[in-house]
């Protein structure tokens, strides 16, 4: 299942990004947004900034397995 997330420069200050997650959040959980993303096949969320970290981590060691194992290189 595909998904998005957004993602800050390293170095952004924590009550940045606890702005970006609110305000990300609460668009989210809106009425027209919520009908607009379920339109598109999509279910809307909304992680904690430590879950997403969590899970995107997971995502990226998964997905380097399977590129590794697939034995996938980049075409220049």
């Amino acid at each position: 299942m595909p998904w998005f997330g957004l993602l800050a420069p390293a170095k952004t200050p924590m009550v940045v990004v606890d702005r970006l997650l609110t305000d990300t959040c609460a668009t989210l959980k809106s009425a027209e947004m919520r009908q607009a993303l379920v339109r598109q096949g999509a279910e809307p969320g909304g992680l904690s900034s430590a879950a997403f970290v969590s899970y995107y981590s997971s995502e990226i060691r998964k997905w380097a397995g399977v590129v590794k194992s697939a034995g996938v290189r980049l075409e220049q």
